[in-house]
């Protein structure tokens, strides 16, 4: 379903590097490089046809929490599509809202609601990705941290197969750990 361009790696290699490293677009802040990195995921994430009901159904990309982005996430990915999906952006405040979605970032004042959440996504295909360290060890398939601000991320591989989603070697490699927690 999902063909991985070179000019596509580029860029996320590029933006990995920036923040790997410290450096950055000037004026980048850290929800500047979060958002930037959860539209790239998206390209080298494939998704079963089983996680849209309908053809022409839109990628949802849900918030659940006090949204940090701002006006970021909607700015950066405003007429931006996931494949031949347009991209839709939906916010939550608490996890009894959440309704089915196709990336879900969970906010660092949602933690403590992880296993609610994930609850909630059920068997569905969603990429879950948190804002706080340590989410992988709880089930989310991504986990960012920050650390003297430089943004990192961890993959739950585990749990992103056993909810049908492939994540591309090349993701893979950039990621600071990868645990497979069917392995516990």
């Amino acid at each position: 379903m999902k063909r991985h361009s070179s000019p596509r790696l580029a860029l996320l290699l590029c933006l990995a590097v920036f923040v790997l490293t410290g450096a950055g677009p000037a004026g980048a802040d850290e929800y500047d490089v979060k958002a930037a990195f959860l539209y790239n995921f998206t390209k080298f994430v494939e998704w079963p046809e089983t996680a849209f009901v309908e053809t022409g159904e839109p990628f949802v990309l849900a918030v659940l929490g006090d949204d940090p982005f701002g006006d970021t996430l909607d700015e950066m990915l405003a007429g931006k599509s996931v494949g031949n999906r347009p991209l839709v952006i939906r916010r939550y405040g608490q996890v009894e809202a959440l309704e089915r979605c196709h990336l879900l970032f969970v906010c660092d004042n949602m933690k403590d609601g992880v296993p609610q959440a994930l609850q909630r996504m059920g068997a569905s295909s969603t990429l879950t990705v948190a804002d706080f360290d340590e989410s992988v060890e709880q089930g989310v398939m991504i986990g960012f941290r920050t650390k003297n601000r430089k943004v990192r991320f961890d993959i739950n591989a585990g749990a992103a197969d056993a909810r049908s989603l492939k994540i591309s070697s090349k993701l893979l490699t950039l990621a600071g750990t990868v645990i497979d927690s069917r392995d516990r």
